[in-house]
């Protein structure tokens, strides 16, 4: 690779093991076969965007850390997986604890799948809002999704950070840019992760949702039915209002083909359990 390893890297990485010694990479459609050739890579890439936080020890089977695809220091954003339970009265706390983060200073929005997005100074549970920003560094931002798309930005200037709940009806009505509206920052400063949520392959609708959409996000089904590329349609809005596509990282991980490691409300109805987006700052 030609261009070194700096604070400023953008580039999602991540792996699916094959077996204990082949290891696969998916790193801009390049693959890569060998993981002792891999590994000083990696070693570099976290050494010089994550270096002086305190470090996490993810369990594997009850979240993921996204907070080395932003690059700051001290900035954690946490998933919560299936094996993080969402049915107690305070999953939250818990959470925020696990994350190293203060439960006493969560954000905690009821959410109603609208374009409200709240701008947050203080903490507290919040009626009817599908999106939460805030400049405060003692806040801690949540949401719950089940199929929905977790969007979560930062800006890395003004320590401005948010978390948007973008299901169908919210990204119909426009969240996502309600979201960019409510912000005070520079767009050229923001970074965007695009959380586990259902994809394309699995998200079939009818006829009323296919024709809100543009056809580019949609292929036909059996019949009537469509199935939905609500990534496509975020990251769009996000392009609209001026977002670099190198800043924004999708994870490409749907919660409908995941069985063992995400709750979805299309594959499981109304016992489906809820996963947990999280950020804040230590």
């Amino acid at each position: 690779m030609s261009n070194p390893i700096t604070r400023e890297w953008h580039t999602l990485l991540y792996f699916y093991l094959k077996t204990t010694v082949i290891l696969q990479c998916r790193f801009y459609n390049v693959l890569i076969e060998n993981f002792h050739l891999l590994d000083p890579l990696w070693q570099t890439l976290y050494s010089s965007t994550y270096l002086n936080a305190p470090k996490l020890t993810p369990l594997p089977d009850r979240y993921l850390d996204l907070s080395p695809h932003f690059n700051e220091n001290n900035f954690r954003v946490g998933f919560s997986l299936k094996g993080f339970s969402t049915d107690k009265t305070n999953d939250r706390a818990q959470f925020a604890k696990e994350l190293g983060l203060d439960p006493k200073k969560l954000v905690i929005p009821k959410q109603v799948h609208g374009s409200h997005v709240h701008v947050c100074e203080i903490s507290g549970k919040l009626d009817s809002t599908d999106g939460v920003i805030s400049m405060d560094p003692s806040i801690v931002l949540s949401i719950q999704v089940a199929d929905c798309i977790p969007l979560i930005f930062l800006d890395r200037h003004r320590k401005e950070f948010g978390l948007i709940h973008a299901g169908w009806r919210g990204t119909a009505k426009g969240i996502v840019t309600e979201a960019m509206n409510k912000t005070s920052g520079k767009i050229d400063n923001m970074f965007f992760v695009i959380g586990p949520s259902i994809r394309q392959c699995c998200f079939e609708v009818g006829p009323e949702v296919a024709k809100i959409f543009p056809e580019k996000y949609l292929v036909n089904g059996k019949g009537d039915r469509s199935y939905l590329d609500l990534q496509g349609a975020v990251i769009h809005q996000l392009i609209e209002q001026g977002v670099d596509t190198e800043k924004i990282i999708d994870l490409e991980e749907c919660s409908h083909c995941n069985p063992d490691n995400y709750h979805s409300y299309r594959r499981d109805g109304k016992k489906a359990g809820r996963m947990i987006a999280m950020a804040g700052w230590l």
